[in-house]
């Protein structure tokens, strides 16, 4: 929640800032832009411990004090830039680099924040190209309420002079969020400070350590302590030390490796901790050539590691598991089989023995559509069996979440989701055409004859399909206790009939267990849709109570599928640590959710997919979960509801998701 602007003042030569509120936490005052009277350092609050700065420049920019600012870390939006003041002074500050390129296409910033709390925003600007007031006038949001009002430069501060705003936040759930909102001419902003005046942190203990000989600080604000408990030589891997390390944006952890080390060890509290390895090849291309084995005080933790195997050269690869200590030490060993280990960082986090799996209710929760109480969209899974090979699933799974779509998981919010349609009970009803685009070459005979699903279809006037290539269509009519689901839907503009290349019915749907006929349906699997979609409705009360229909880019090929799937799309042949279609995966229920900085529809998916996990459904080129699409609400209200419902951009949403906590539940769970 946002809490108050500080600083309502302007700063030029001849003024001082009009609201004294606007402090650094003590002993941290920022310094003093020229001509302008320096900030207070006394705010009656401890050190903080979290600083992020950014800019909107193409490069990281190192100030007058040292410290530098990361190149466009967090910035959404466009990335043009305004370069007016690239030459000449900047007047009011001896920082002028900080202020002479400004994005001038932003809609906002985000930045993960290492707990709840109170932080302090710094918004640099200067002004390089309008000359008069009211030429350019924005607003600033924060945590979505409105923090800055008519933000106008050259009225406050003149042209090609540095002019900053400070901002107090709240953040309740990991994330800082700005909007930069546009109402003259687009905003203008030059580059962020957040630091934090207040941290309220509720995770458990960790130790974090890295193979470089510098600390490296992540985009967390943790720091990750150099050449602490490493055993073996200090020899060092630079292979990767100035190159793009993929499927992370932290590079840092990544770019130096220990290659002669034995061995790491930390003095911790007795207990259960999940330790994960964080390693990335820089010298090897192919699997085979670099393989080792890791032990956990004394036994085997993960066999035959194999980086260049995994995700290949120059890309990030994780390795996690749990480990009970007892005697004050966690002692890890790193065994050659091929070549010398490898290794960038560690982390040893505590497991509190509050993280418990909660009983399962035997109340069954609640999906998009009516259902039947034995659904398996509705059954809760904590307590189910897992697949005997589900850590080696999860790992193939988390590769193709962190070597995709920026290394986050999809939100298809916007695109192939499900365009849902709910009728009254007097929808005239019509046929729909069948497209042969699969090249049958006949057309099935339950399309117009027997089940007839194409036959009598209830589609409102205003049905809108969802935008991409499957063009997918859902109408429910709770009067006849139906739904049908449409793949490749179209009205024909010239005849004004709908058209559509496959699809189904369920009937009885109040009863069913959420899936069409073997043959029919949309997806690959024959599961409604609908059924595992994130609904608009769900998102407004913060709660999702159902399994979530999952789509990933890997899953082994039919026959080889789980219940409930009827069918399948995978194409991993002989794959065995590779998921099923149909099979259930959930998050740890033992995950402390207070934990993770997740946006606040990242929680909810957190929680759903702990309580009822995901179904693989579908095949994609990344790993998705899907929503109801806003298209028919946006064109009755001008505006798509998922913008404002998800606060950030679509492939924010899932930022932080810890996939290599997730846990595959055994084949065929659940089937009658």
């Amino acid at each position: 929640m946002f809490r108050r602007p500080l600083a309502t003042g302007v700063a030029v030569a001849s003024l001082a800032i009009a609201n004294a509120l606007c402090a650094a936490p003590a002993g941290l005052a920022w310094p003093a832009p020229m001509g302008r009277v320096p900030l207070p350092a006394t705010m009656g609050q401890t050190a903080p411990e979290f600083v992020a700065r950014s800019v909107s420049s193409g490069q990281p920019v190192t100030d007058a004090a040292g410290n530098v600012w990361q190149a466009r870390d967090g910035f959404l939006g466009g990335s043009a830039l305004a370069g007016g003041l690239r030459q000449g002074d900047v007047a009011g500050t001896d920082d002028d680099q900080l202020y002479r390129e400004s994005g001038f296409q932003w809609t906002g910033y985000t930045m993960g924040v290492p707990a709840p709390g109170r932080y302090l925003v710094r918004l640099l600007m200067a002004e390089g190209y309008f000359t008069a007031p009211g030429q350019r006038v924005f607003d600033v949001t924060a945590e979505g309420a409105s923090a800055l009002a008519g933000v106008d430069i050259v009225a406050q501060a003149g042209r090609a002079t540095a002019y900053d705003r400070y901002v107090e936040v709240e953040v309740s759930d990991g994330r800082l969020d700005l909007g930069f909102v546009k109402r003259i001419n687009n905003p203008l902003v030059a580059a962020v400070e957040v630091r934090a005046l207040e941290v309220r942190r509720t995770h458990a203990s960790a130790v974090r350590a890295v193979a470089a000989h510098e600390p490296v600080v992540d985009v967390l604000g943790r720091t990750w302590a150099a050449r602490q408990g490493w055993r073996g030589k200090d020899t060092l891997s630079w292979d990767l030390g100035s190159k793009d390390v993929r499927g992370t944006a932290e590079d840092r952890l990544y770019r130096l490796s220990r290659w002669e080390a034995t061995g790491w060890s930390a003095d911790v509290p007795d207990g259960r901790y999940c330790v994960t390895l964080r390693m990335a090849e820089g010298v090897w291309w192919k699997g085979g050539q670099r393989v080792f084995n890791v032990t956990a005080q004394g036994r085997t933790a993960l066999s035959r590691v194999d980086i260049a195997g995994a995700v290949g050269r120059g890309a990030a690869y994780e390795q996690s598991f749990e480990v009970d200590v007892a005697g004050g030490r966690l002692d890890l060993g790193f065994v050659a089989v091929v070549d010398r280990p490898l290794v960038a960082a560690i982390e040893a986090r505590a497991i509190p023995a509050s993280e418990e799996p909660p009983p399962p209710t035997a109340e069954p929760g609640r999906a998009p559509i009516p259902l039947g109480r034995d659904s398996f969209y509705v059954s809760r899974i904590e307590k189910a069996p897992l697949d005997p090979r589900s850590a080696a699933i999860v790992e193939s799974l988390r590769q193709d979440v962190v070597t995709r779509y920026n290394g986050v998981a999809a939100v298809n919010a916007y695109q192939f989701n499900v365009s849902f349609h709910s009728v009254p009970a007097d929808q005239p009803r019509v046929d729909v055409d069948f497209v042969d685009c699969q090249g049958k070459g006949y057309v099935p005979w339950d399309v117009y004859k027997g089940e007839a699903y194409f036959k009598g279809v209830p589609i409102p006037d205003d049905a809108v399909p969802a935008v991409g290539s499957d063009g997918q269509l859902t109408v429910h009519d709770p009067s006849t206790d139906q739904l049908w689901e449409f793949w490749k839907a179209r009205r024909d503009a010239g005849t004004g009939r709908w058209e559509a290349c496959w699809g189904g019915r369920v009937d009885n749907l109040s009863t069913s267990l959420g899936s069409h006929s073997k043959y029919y349906g949309v997806a690959a699997t024959g599961l409604v849709m609908a059924g595992g979609m994130i609904s608009l409705e769900e998102v407004r009360r913060g709660a999702i109570d159902h399994a979530l229909y999952l789509a990933v880019p890997t899953s082994q090929a039919y026959p080889e599928i789980s219940w409930p799937a009827l069918r399948g799309d995978g194409r991993a042949i002989d794959s065995p640590d590779v998921v099923r279609q149909g099979q259930r995966v959930r998050l740890d229920p033992r995950v402390n959710l207070d934990e993770l900085n997740l946006t606040p529809v990242g929680r909810m998916v957190a929680q759903a997919a702990q309580r009822y996990g995901f179904i693989i459904s579908d095949t994609a080129g990344a790993v998705a979960v899907i929503t109801e699409s806003g298209a028919r609400e946006a064109a009755r209200t001008g505006e798509n509801p998922w913008n404002k419902l998800l606060g950030v951009p679509t492939y924010d949403v899932l930022r932080g998701f810890p996939w290599e906590r997730m846990q595959v539940v055994e084949k065929d769970y659940g089937q009658p």
